[in-house]
């Protein structure tokens, strides 16, 4: 009895969907060609700003 709560929270958790729904996705045909056109990615920590050089990708290091 004094489980029953945790396993019913256990089974309602499952129902609920933590993933937003295909139509907010993002997809890019390309890189971006200078550095403002990137897209930051990260955590808020630690991120980067991945655009194209040339004809391979730039990722630039910490400074």
């Amino acid at each position: 009895m004094k489980y029953s709560f945790l396993i019913v929270l256990f089974f309602a958790a499952r129902l609920v969907i933590a993933q937003p729904s295909p139509a907010y996705n993002l997809n890019f045909t390309d890189l971006a060609t200078r550095w403002d056109e990137a897209i930051p990615l990260g955590n808020g920590q630690l991120g980067a700003l991945i655009w194209k050089k040339k004809y391979h990708p730039a990722i630039p290091g910490p400074r």
